[in-house]
C-alpha cells in the first residue's frame, strides 16, 4: 500500500494500492490459501478514512497464520480532514478563519501540527436558575449569540475544597449537555441529556439514594455549569477554535509561533478508523496491526441531544427516559438488565468477538472517543509496546458490562499511557469490564486526569445491603505496572480501582501484585477496592504519596447474613498507611512494611515495575509537535491575611511534550484589571499545592485568579478564573487535630490523624509535626492537606530514622494563615 497508490493496481511492491478497503479485498481473495502470515505493507504516509475499515470473519487469518497490517515510522491511519485556506479575520486581531473541509458537517476536535486545540470556552456570562427544562437566565446574553444551540455546558466535579465548586454528578464525573433553545432569558437544554442528568430514579424509602447507586439523582450545586464551551463569542485565548457549522467556517486563534499558512491543521471527521465486527458464531480472528499510528477520529454523540450524562469511567445514561430504566434491572419496573449495564464510550478503533487480535508498536493519539476498544467476546488478544496519549476519553477498553460474552485472555503489556483523558475527564487509562484471565502488566501510566486502571463493575447494591451483581469475572491480574501522577483533575478514584465480584475465591479472584504506585493528586487511594469488591489479593506493591489511603476500603459482604466483610487479602506491601496485621472479618492484612522513602524498598522490586528494558524507548517517543502546556483547572482561593490570597488548582497533565517548570497565578479586580501575580516552580507547587499572592490592593476585592503553566516552549493559556473572594484578616487559630495515632515498625512509624473540626477563620494549609528525639519540626504540606480537610478524611505521614524498641512522643498541630494551633499528642514504642 501507498498513499499515492492506485486501487486499480494489484498490490505488488511496484504497483501498490491506495486504500485500506482495497487492500482488505485483496486479502480476502488470498486468505483461504495461506501457508504463512499474509502481510499488508503500509508505506509511510497518511491513509485518510472517511468511514472505518470494516473487518469480519472473511478478513481473518487461517491455518494458524495471521493477516498482518504492517506500518512503519510515519504510517498514519487518519480520520482527519485537512483545513486549508487560512485568512486573518477582519476586525478581530489575531483571529484566523478557513473554509470547512468538504464533507465536514461537525467535529469536536481540531489539531495544529499534532497539538490539540481547545474548543472556545469561558465562564457562563449570566446567572442561571435551574428549571425543569433548563434554566432561567439573568439576561438574554446567550440568546443573542450567533449560534447559541452550538453551546455546551460542562459540569466539572471533584472535591469542593476552598471555593472550588463541586458541580456535576459525583466527584469522579464531568457530564456535558447542549443548549436546545435560547429565547430571551429562557434556556432549554437538550433532551434526553437533561433528564438523564436530573431525573435519576431514587429509592422512595431511602432519601437521596439513587437506584443506580452511583452519584446523585441530579446535577449538584443548583445545576450550575462550571463553564460553557463551543461558541464564537468565547474565542478569546490563543489555542482556541470554533466551527461555524451553518457558515461552514473554522475559526482559530493561533498560539505564539504558529503559522497557519504552513501548519498541518486537521479537523477530526471520521468517528471510527477500524471496526472489527465479529460475532459469536463467526469471530474475526488472527489479525495483527503493527507499527501504525491511529489518529484524528472524533465522536459526535456528545454534540447531539444525547449529550454526555456520565455515570463513571465514561459510561453514560442514554436514550429517551434512560434515567428511568437503563441498567436498573430488578430495582424498578421495566429496568433493563443486568444491573449497571450503562452505555460504554465507543472506541475509535474497536473489535467485538475478536480472537487472537494483536496490536503492537502502535500509537493511539489525537483521538476523540476511547482509543482502542476490545469489546464483548474479545479472546486471546494482545496490546504490546504501544503508546496511548492525547485521547479524549478512555485509553484502552476491555470487555463490557452489558451481559454479553466477557473478554478473556487479553494481555496488555509494556505500553505507555499518558496525557489523557483530554475532554471527558472522568475517563481512565485502562478500563476493564467483565473479563477473565486478562493480564495488565509492565505498563507505565502517568499524567492522567483520573484513575489509571479501572477493573470490574456492579458492586454498588451493597450500599442498600444487597450482594454485588453476579458476573463472569475471574483470574484477572494487574501486576508490575508503574503508575504515578494520576488523578490530576478529579477525585474519588485510585491508581488501581476495582468494583464488584472478581472471582469465586481468593484463588481465582483478581491479583494486584508488584505495582509501584505513587504521587496521587486527587482524593483517593493507591489501590481502591470499592463496593462489592470480593476476593481481591493486593500483594507486594509499593504504594506511597496517596491523598487518603494506600489500600481501601472495607465493605460488608451481603451474600449471606454472617456479617463478614468482602474477602480481601492485603499482604507484603511496602506502604505508608501502616495498618497493623489482622483479620477484620475476612479482610486480612498481613506482612506489610512501613516505608519512609523509596530507598526502603529493594531496588529489584522498584526496577521490575513498568516498561521492561526492550520497551523503554517508548518513553522518548514523541507524538505531535512540542508545545506549551494545557491550562491548569479547578482554581480555588482562600484568605491568606488582610491583603493576600492562597491559590490552589489542579496541575496540567498535558504538558505539551516538555515538563512544566512553573506556574503563575494572577489576581484581577472586579473591573478585570490585573492587580498582582506570583510565580512558583512546579517543584514547589508539587510540595505545597498552593501559591500565595500578596500585596493585594487595600480595596479588599473581591478578586478572581487565573493560573498559567509554563514549560520550555513558553506559557500556555490561562485557566478559567476562580470564584471571586476578598482577603480577610485571620486571627483565630485552628483547633487541634483529632484521633492522633502512631502505628509503629522498628525504625519507622506512621502518624495518622483527622483534620480539626474547627479551623478558626482560615483554611488549614499545613501541619507542624514534632518528634521527641529533638529533630527539627516537620512541616506537612501538599494536596492531601487540602482535600482531606474538605472531606473530613484522615491523613498520615511516615516518620523515619527511629530506633527500635524506643518510646516516642509525637505532636501534630494544624497551620493556617493565622498561625499554628494547639497540638494533639500521641506516644508509642517502636517494635524491637
Amino acid at each position: 500500500m501507498s498513499p499515492v497508490g492506485d486501487d486499480h493496481a494489484n498490490g505488488t511492491v511496484k504497483h501498490p494500492v491506495r486504500t485500506l478497503e482495497r487492500a482488505r479485498d485483496l486479502v480476502r481473495a488470498r486468505v483461504a490459501d495461506l501457508h504463512g502470515d499474509l502481510t499488508v505493507h503500509l508505506a509511510p504516509g497518511t491513509y485518510r478514512q472517511t468511514e472505518p475499515l470494516v473487518l469480519d470473519a472473511r478478513d481473518s487469518g487461517t491455518g494458524g497464520h495471521r493477516v498482518v497490517w504492517q506500518g512503519g515510522d510515519g504510517t498514519v491511519v487518519s480520520g482527519g480532514s485537512r483545513v486549508t485556506g487560512w485568512q486573518p479575520v477582519k476586525g478581530r486581531t489575531g483571529l484566523w478563519s478557513a473554509p470547512a473541509p468538504r464533507g465536514l458537517t461537525d467535529t469536536r476536535q481540531l489539531y495544529v501540527d499534532g497539538v490539540r486545540a481547545q474548543r472556545a470556552r469561558g465562564a457562563v456570562p449570566v446567572s442561571l436558575t435551574q428549571t425543569a427544562a433548563g434554566y432561567e437566565a439573568s439576561s438574554d446574553t446567550i440568546a443573542h449569540w450567533k449560534h447559541p444551540l452550538d453551546a455546551e455546558f460542562v459540569y466539572t466535579s471533584g472535591e469542593a475544597l476552598w471555593n472550588v465548586e463541586r458541580n456535576g454528578l459525583g466527584q469522579w464525573t464531568e457530564p456535558r449537555c447542549r443548549i436546545a433553545a435560547a429565547e430571551g432569558t429562557t434556556i432549554t437544554m437538550a433532551q434526553p441529556c437533561w433528564d438523564n442528568s436530573n431525573k435519576r430514579v431514587e429509592f422512595p424509602d431511602i432519601p437521596g439514594r439513587t437506584v443506580s447507586m452511583v452519584g446523585p439523582g441530579h446535577l449538584t450545586n443548583g445545576g450550575k455549569a462550571s463553564y460553557v464551551e463551543n461558541a464564537y463569542e468565547l474565542l478569546d485565548q490563543p489555542g482556541e477554535w470554533y466551527l461555524d457549522r451553518s457558515a461552514r467556517k473554522v475559526y482559530y486563534l493561533p498560539r505564539k509561533g504558529e503559522d497557519l499558512t504552513r501548519s498541518d491543521v486537521e479537523a477530526a471527521a471520521a468517528e471510527k478508523l477500524v471496526d472489527g465486527r465479529g460475532t459469536a458464531d463467526a469471530p474475526v480472528h488472527d489479525i495483527a496491526f503493527r507499527g501504525i499510528q491511529f489518529s484524528y477520529a472524533t465522536w459526535l454523540t456528545p454534540s447531539r441531544p444525547e449529550g454526555f450524562s456520565e455515570i463513571q469511567a465514561g459510561y453514560t445514561i442514554t436514550g429517551e427516559k434512560g434515567w428511568a430504566t437503563q441498567g436498573l434491572c430488578q430495582y424498578v419496573e421495566g429496568g433493563t438488565c443486568p444491573f449497571a449495564s450503562w452505555t460504554k464510550m465507543p472506541g475509535n478503533v474497536s473489535f467485538t468477538h475478536g480472537q487472537r487480535i494483536e496490536f503492537s508498536d502502535d500509537v493511539f493519539a489525537h483521538l476523540g472517543a476511547s482509543g482502542l476498544d476490545l469489546g464483548a467476546g474479545s479472546k486471546d488478544s494482545s496490546v504490546t509496546g504501544s503508546v496511548f496519549t492525547d485521547i479524549s476519553g478512555n485509553g484502552l477498553e476491555i470487555g463490557g458490562v452489558d451481559g454479553q460474552t466477557p473478554a478473556s485472555g487479553v494481555q496488555v503489556t509494556d505500553n505507555h499511557l499518558y496525557g489523557l483523558p483530554r475532554e471527558y475527564h472522568g475517563g481512565v487509562a485502562i478500563l476493564g469490564g467483565y473479563t477473565q484471565h486478562d493480564t495488565i502488566a509492565h505498563n507505565q501510566i502517568d499524567h492522567v486526569g483520573y484513575s489509571a486502571v479501572s477493573m470490574g463493575w456492579g458492586g454498588w447494591p451493597d450500599k442498600i445491603g444487597d450482594p454485588a451483581t453476579p458476573n463472569p469475572s475471574h483470574d484477572n491480574a494487574v501486576r508490575d505496572n508503574l503508575i504515578f501522577d494520576y488523578m490530576q483533575m478529579l477525585d474519588d478514584g485510585g491508581g488501581i480501582y476495582t468494583q464488584g465480584l472478581t472471582g469465586t475465591s481468593l484463588a481465582d479472584g483478581e491479583k494486584v501484585t508488584g505495582n509501584v504506585i505513587h504521587d496521587q493528586w486527587g482524593l483517593g487511594k493507591s489501590v481502591y477496592t470499592d463496593n462489592g469488591c470480593t476476593y481481591e489479593t493486593v500483594e507486594g506493591n509499593v504504594l506511597y504519596h496517596a491523598s487518603y489511603a494506600n489500600v481501601a476500603s472495607r465493605h460488608t459482604d451481603y451474600r449471606d447474613d454472617l456479617g463478614n466483610n468482602d474477602p480481601t487479602l492485603v499482604k507484603d506491601n511496602w506502604w505508608e498507611e501502616g495498618t497493623a496485621d489482622g483479620d477484620n472479618k475476612g479482610l486480612v492484612t498481613t506482612g506489610n512494611k512501613i516505608m519512609a522513602s523509596p530507598s526502603d524498598v529493594p531496588a529489584a522490586v522498584l526496577g521490575n515495575a513498568g516498561l521492561e528494558p526492550p520497551y523503554r524507548h517508548l518513553l522518548s517517543r514523541r507524538v505531535g509537535a512540542l508545545s506549551v502546556p494545557e491550562a491548569p483547572s479547578r482554581v480555588g482561593t482562600s484568605a491568606a491575611g488582610a491583603d493576600a490570597l492562597y491559590v490552589t488548582f489542579n496541575p496540567t497533565f498535558a504538558d505539551g511534550g516538555s515538563p512544566v517548570t512553573s506556574y503563575t497565578a494572577r489576581a484581577y479586580d472586579t473591573t478585570g484589571r490585573q492587580v498582582a501575580e506570583q510565580t512558583v516552580s512546579a517543584a514547589d507547587f508539587r510540595r505545597t499545592a498552593l501559591v500565595r499572592i500578596g500585596r493585594l490592593p487595600s480595596s479588599g476585592g473581591p478578586f478572581t485568579v487565573t493560573v498559567t503553566a509554563r514549560n520550555a516552549y513558553g506559557a500556555g493559556a490561562p485557566s478559567p478564573a476562580s470564584a471571586p473572594l476578598s482577603p480577610t484578616a485571620t486571627t483565630v487559630l485552628p483547633a487541634a487535630p483529632t484521633g492522633a495515632k502512631l502505628r509503629t515498625a522498628s525504625t519507622a512509624a506512621t502518624l495518622a490523624w483527622t483534620p480539626p473540626t474547627a479551623t478558626g477563620d482560615a483554611k488549614v494549609t499545613g501541619y507542624r509535626v514534632t518528634v521527641s528525639d529533638g529533630r527539627d519540626p516537620v512541616d506537612v504540606t501538599g494536596r492531601d492537606v487540602l482535600v482531606t480537610q474538605a472531606s473530613a478524611k484522615g491523613m498520615f505521614r511516615v516518620l523515619g530514622g527511629l530506633r527500635p524498641g524506643t518510646s516516642y512522643t509525637v505532636t501534630v498541630a494544624a497551620v493556617t494563615a493565622a498561625g499554628t494551633g494547639p497540638a494533639a499528642t500521641v506516644t508509642a514504642t517502636t517494635k524491637p
